[in-house]
């Protein structure tokens, strides 16, 4: 379930969008947005603040520079009464079909955002514009449940 299916079951609002540089630091730029639209009292801020941390990080890392969509990243966060909808929106990269391994070893030093975000999410996915860029969003619930499901959605 995505936003637009979302949007037939409850009425969303934007609490913020933001577009950073392409750089390590809007990891955390992003986690101060987070603060002020959503606020540290909110009882899904923790898990949104991982998913967040999460899905920006990967676009710093995993991001090709200089595609049409520019050096940037977009950060939007959406809420209804009892969902939370993050999407990032990066300059994407060669195709790419997520993989979510069901267990990261201990000493595993990287290879986990997908892995938390899928555990704190009541759905994630992407979607691939090609040299457009890419958009990865989570759903979580305000009060989280048990299981995820995954959707990839390649438009």
């Amino acid at each position: 379930m995505d936003l637009e299916e979302s949007c037939v079951e409850s009425r969303w609002t934007l609490l913020g969008a933001a577009t950073f540089d392409l750089a390590p630091e809007v990891v955390s730029q992003a986690r101060a947005r987070l603060r002020e639209w959503l606020g540290t009292e909110h009882p899904a801020y923790e898990r949104t603040e991982l998913v967040v941390s999460e899905l920006v990080a990967n676009s710093v890392v995993h991001s090709t520079r200089g595609r049409p969509y520019g050096n940037k990243v977009t950060l939007t966060v959406t809420s209804s009464e009892d969902r939370i909808y993050v999407q990032v929106i990066d300059p994407g990269g060669p195709p790419w079909n997520p993989v979510v391994p069901d267990e990261i070893p201990i000493d595993q030093e990287n290879g986990r955002g997908l892995w938390l975000v899928a555990r704190h999410s009541r759905s994630w996915g992407v979607r691939d514009y090609g040299s457009l860029g890419r958009a990865v969003w989570a759903v979580l619930d305000v009060i989280p449940v048990t299981g995820t499901e995954t959707e990839d959605e390649n438009v």
